[in-house]
């Protein structure tokens, strides 16, 4: 029993380590495959052989020949599976819902509207109704379903298995993985946004970026750490809350209690209060859009309060953006969020101040990138994340193509 259960484990472990280097590098022939994961070229076919029989992935003659003959390439079948993604944001009371195929293309999207929800288990409901009409509108047999990924504006205690989101009140501080796993069967994976950003990133890279900072500038500023291809998110799950640490260019005082919180002079909510004196938190978060045209439009027309502004909150990030260099040492620094509208003022200032304050920058070229499809990185760092955890739980001993498929004889 135990060398039948360790064969098992064995296949499902290969299994997986093939699908997730097909993800990462696309189509590949066996012998590829076999160079690259250091098994022997009969392993590898017998195990293609069994994932093509399952339905994961598929074989395509290569045009050109080796040998005088076709060399097939091996490659992730789209229909495998599917994930959903819904994305939480600090800014409406609206969900964002993607359904994406199992090489991560989009294949739908929809809103799914909360405002007048009252309970967790109503919103949850309008969840699970919203994923099953869109699986009916594919003709996509909720079998095939693999999993299920939140993306949301705060921190996911992954000790506690708790969410804290101040300013979602219907998520905050509620067993929310407990919750979800009432109503979706499937894999489910909960996750700050900045670190799905930082995740999708290492994906649509191929996993040549492995060490990675991305800044997402919302209502606050999150954090996605990519340590060796892998997202760092700390003992419980709270690291990269750089929004609330010290800033020698702030002296406000900010909604966690403390003074001087980054967040306070370098989010676009701060610097549009701050230039609209007359304008609350409140209003600067509703009206944002009108509001930051208005502040883009007085900087480029030369406006010395809005420069001086935007010069204090460029030298924040610059200073922390520094330092987080000369800490991780990172391949590449993303900035993405609401400060598009800006970002090419902003950008220039903060580079700047990121040369005075790194050590290793002279030596260390780190480029900082605008990250302008974060949305979409975000999508595919839950499908990532989702895959992983799939991948990790086991249940490649079922095919996710055949409906009431019985495990597989080892």
């Amino acid at each position: 029993m135990d060398e039948l259960l360790r064969s098992r484990r064995l296949r499902e472990y290969n299994s997986g380590i093939i699908l997730q280097e097909l993800k990462k590098c696309g189509a590949l022939t066996k012998f590829e495959l076999s160079h690259k994961l250091k098994l022997s070229l009969s392993t590898i076919s017998n195990f293609c052989k069994y994932l093509e029989e399952q339905g994961f992935i598929r074989a395509n003659e290569n045009t050109i020949s080796s040998a005088g003959r076709p060399a097939n390439k091996i490659s992730i079948n789209p229909e495998a599976g599917y994930f959903t993604i819904f994305k939480f944001s600090n800014d409406a009371d609206v969900i964002g819902v993607e359904l994406l195929d199992f090489d991560y293309k989009k294949i739908a999207s929809s809103t799914v509207n909360y405002e007048d929800v009252l309970s967790l288990e109503s919103m949850i409901k309008r969840m699970k109704d919203e994923t099953d009409s869109i699986l009916r509108s594919k003709n996509i047999s909720a079998n095939r379903h693999i999993g299920v990924g939140l993306s949301i504006p705060g921190e996911f205690d992954k000790r506690r298995r708790i969410v804290f989101t101040p300013h979602r009140k219907l998520l905050n501080n509620v067993r929310l993985l407990d919750r979800m796993s009432e109503a979706f069967a499937s894999t489910i994976v909960i996750e700050n946004d900045a670190n799905l950003i930082a995740q999708g990133y290492g994906v649509v890279t191929r996993g040549k970026t492995k060490d990675l900072l991305a800044l997402f500038f919302s209502y606050g500023i999150g954090l996605g750490i990519l340590i060796d291809g892998k997202v760092y998110s700390g003992h419980a799950g709270y690291a990269g809350e750089i929004g609330h640490i010290r800033s020698a260019e702030s002296g406000k005082d900010c909604s966690c209690g403390a003074v001087g919180c980054l967040q306070t002079v370098a989010t676009l909510r701060y610097i549009l209060c701050e230039y609209f004196p007359s304008c609350d938190m409140d209003a600067a978060i509703k009206n944002q859009n009108e509001l930051l045209a208005r502040f883009a439009a007085a900087l480029h027309a030369g406006d010395p309060a809005a420069r001086r502004i935007l010069e204090r909150a460029g030298r924040s990030i610059g200073d922390c953006i520094g330092s987080l260099i000369d800490l991780f040492n990172p391949e590449v620094i993303g900035v993405c969020g609401n400060i598009t509208g800006i970002y090419g003022d902003f950008i220039e200032i903060i580079r700047i101040n990121v040369l005075k304050r790194s050590f290793i920058i002279a030596n260390n070229d780190t480029p900082i990138l605008h990250f302008q499809d974060y949305e979409d990185l975000m999508t595919i760092g839950a499908a990532e994340m989702i895959f992983n955890r799939w991948i990790g739980s086991g249940e490649l001993q079922s095919s996710p193509l055949a409906d009431g498929a019985p495990a597989l004889n080892t």
